[in-house]
């Protein structure tokens, strides 16, 4: 055998064993994230902007261990990157487990932002940095180990490990392992990866190539062999389509998570997709063709501006396909620009970490600048029209795309029409959605909107509270209607029902979790406490300035600011004859409000005979069927109530049902459970009951560490 050639294949030899330890260490970075996500979710009211906090995290730790690595390669030897490697992955072997104590809960005034993202500093924040570095070091060791041409095959093995982990969380990690189990099997794998870190680091000064490699000035690691003539760009290319990557990602994850529910599959499915599209690019330069995702991403401009304007028609499933189609194509469009771009990799770590500081970019765009500066979701429009004029300019500026050349160059003309069209759609989506708006916010928790109907008819003069997409409060403005109930919360609704049922008691103390419009202060009556109890500050604020429930009720009103579920803990027992649970965030209602422990803690605050109601209105989501499987464990009997608006008209006066006034309530669904089954057997539940048979084990109870939304989509 030719001697020139055993070096050769010694080295070819080390790369089952770099891909496996750079596939462990994202498998580990990627399946940390949802496992602290299910952990401080319910901490922070459980809705989407905890999700893009910690993206926000994990997108500064990945800056963080991609700036590590280039400095350390910049600045060390081979031996001393090694041994500093390992050293501080043994420390943080020392810190586990990630299990954040319950004394990092927040308190009703802490910022939810700054809480999270110190949270996730103090658990998980070092492991998570050292982990990050991996893929770059590693990847810059195999290069001084002279495999140069063959590095970029380690970035897919990297984002494949990052795929198989958002892959494997969601169907085989959480539905069989609780939160605890979750974090110990995450340290069992991180010593895992140490060991084969530390038997890879001893490769590079071992047989080949790589037992002679020499620095360069600057201190880096010589590549040995160079890559394939590339297309080459600078770090402002690379910052620009990484930060778009990313921006687009959290904008459909926002979009998706805002109307459904904040929960792992919502949060893993476009994080995989935008993962997929660095595996297919960077894992054959071939598989990204401007012919195909350039017009395709162009085309979902289109697709996602139909979606909007017919978001109260399209199934859930068609509206999720399409913002998925706007992030795969945008995905592969970005990073595939970015692919053509790559370094020679004596530039690998910049190369890296421009990528990461673009991510991060992103991160800070949609997660802290959006809500300050835009007072709807606006960013994922934004972001798609910024991205099409980027586009745009490097095909522009690239000699050899045919755009550039003879009867190709037409096609510009079309690339122009469909961009103006979709800016003009989403513009006017915009102003559709505020054209009677006289109040709009946005914060931690979403945007809120209160609306002013004017109609000829002065009886159907009314105000509208909005939160992302959904009405959560109508109150009409004239005085025979002020007073009265509407939209959800009706006289036969099931929480009218509860409430106009219950009046026989004395002095009732009620306790509402969600405030809304302060609509079911309605029902109060002398001598009545009603305890509400509200996540959101704009929401109080806009119920007290804008409508007028609290204010008119005859009943004596708190409010009680945080979330309902951290307020409870801490409270003594209140005994209410009465809980009303109408806890939305948009469309979608907090799962840590759903689970057993949470059912077991209303029970403790509620009197033997007193009733639970739930307002379980959904597009999306079968709610009811949780809820029943949660009280069948607790041998708690319940009661589904449908009410639709043609049964809701109810009268203020006996006049003629023609002449009279009513409110304007809307169709709704009602679960009321309870210890009391003479409560629902009274005449006025019964005739309104829904029959809803559930055989035990169809749907298995949510609990604090295993909630499941497939079993649940309509």
């Amino acid at each position: 055998m030719n001697e020139a050639a055993k070096p050769n294949q010694a080295l070819e030899r080390t790369m089952p064993l770099f891909g496996a330890a750079v596939f462990l260490g994202a498998f580990l970075v990627f399946l940390v994230q949802p496992i602290m996500g299910r952990f401080i979710l319910p901490w922070f009211g459980g809705g989407n902007a905890v999700w893009t906090t910690c993206m926000l995290f994990f997108q500064f730790a990945l800056l963080g261990g991609y700036a590590y690595a280039h400095l350390l390669t910049r600045k060390a030897s081979l031996r001393t990157q090694a041994g500093v490697h390992l050293a501080l992955l043994a420390i943080a072997l020392c810190l586990l487990p990630i299990t954040p104590p319950d004394t990092w809960k927040p308190g009703p005034d802490s910022s939810p932002v700054s809480r999270i993202l110190l949270t996730l500093t103090a658990t998980v924040g070092l492991p998570f940095v050292l982990l990050a570095a991996t893929a770059p070091l590693l990847q810059s060791w195999f290069a001084a180990a002279g495999h140069g041409r063959s590095t970029y095959r380690l970035y897919a093995w990297s984002n494949a490990g990052s795929i198989a982990a958002l892959a494997c969380y969601p169907f085989l990690v959480e539905p069989h392992l609780t939160r605890a189990a979750q974090a110990g099997a995450w340290s069992v794998l991180l010593g895992v990866f140490v060991v084969c870190c530390a038997v890879v680091a001893i490769r590079p000064f071992r047989n080949g190539p790589g037992a002679t490699a020499e620095t360069n000035s600057d201190g880096g690691a010589s590549s040995g062999t160079s890559e394939e003539p590339q297309v080459r760009g600078g770090p402002a290319a690379w910052l620009t389509l990484s930060t778009l990557g990313s921006a687009l990602l959290l904008g459909v994850t926002n979009k998706i998570c805002q109307d459904v529910a904040s929960m792992p599959f919502l949060w893993l499915l476009p994080l995989a997709l935008y993962l997929a599209s660095f595996v297919v690019v960077f894992r054959n330069s071939r598989a990204y063709q401007r012919v195909i995702f350039v017009p395709g991403y162009f085309l979902s401009l289109l697709a996602l501006a139909a979606a909007l304007y017919l978001r109260d028609v399209l199934v859930f499933s068609l509206h999720l396909w399409i913002c998925c189609f706007a992030l795969f194509f945008g995905c592969m469009a970005f990073h595939g620009e970015l692919a053509r771009l790559r370094p020679e990799t004596s530039r690998l770590t910049a190369f890296y970490l421009a990528i990461s500081a673009g991510g991060a970019a992103g991160g800070v765009l949609v997660s802290l600048l959006a809500p300050m500066l835009l007072d709807r979701f606006y960013e994922l429009q934004i972001t798609l029209v910024l991205g099409a004029g980027a586009l745009m300019w490097l095909i522009r500026c690239d000699p050899d795309s045919r755009l550039n050349h003879g009867a190709y160059r037409v096609n510009w003309a079309w690339l122009a029409a469909v961009l103006m069209v979709a800016i003009l759609a989403y513009q006017q989506e915009a102003s559709y959605t505020r054209r009677d708006a006289i109040h709009v916010t946005r914060n931690f928790y979403g945007s809120l909107m209160a609306l002013e109907k004017w109609t000829k008819d002065p009886l159907k003069h009314a105000l509208v509270m909005q939160h992302g997409n959904i009405v959560h409060g109508l109150q009409h403005m004239h005085p025979a209607l002020r007073r009265e109930p509407t939209a959800y919360f009706g006289r036969t609704s099931g929480g009218g029902l509860a409430l106009r049922e219950s009046e026989d008691i004395g002095n009732r103390r009620i306790g509402v979790i969600g405030l809304g419009a302060g609509t079911l202060a309605a029902y109060g009556r002398e001598g009545d406490t009603m305890r509400f109890y509200e996540l959101d500050p704009a929401v109080i604020a806009a119920a007290r300035e804008h409508f007028t429930y609290l204010s008119d009720s005859a009943a004596e009103i708190e409010i009680v600011p945080g979330d309902a579920r951290l307020s409870l803990e801490a409270e003594p027992a209140q005994d209410y004859d009465l809980l009303v649970l109408d806890a939305f965030s948009s469309d979608a209602i907090p799962t840590h409000l759903l689970t057993l422990e949470a059912f077991e803690l209303y029970l403790s605050h509620l009197k033997a005979d007193g009733v639970i109601a739930l307002h379980l209105s959904n597009r999306h989501l079968k709610l009811p069927l949780v809820v029943w499987a949660a009280a069948y464990d607790l041998g708690v009997a319940t009661a589904l109530i449908e009410d639709r608006p043609e049964r809701a008209r109810t009268s203020v006066s006996e006049a003629d049902a023609d002449r009279t006034p009513y409110p304007r309530v809307g169709p709704s669904t009602w679960m009321l459970m309870t210890r009391n089954t003479a409560f629902l057997e009274r005449e006025a539940i019964k005739t309104n009951t829904v029959q809803f048979a559930v055989m035990p084990g169809r749907v298995r109870t949510w609990t604090d560490d295993y909630t499941a939304l497939w079993p649940l989509l309509r």
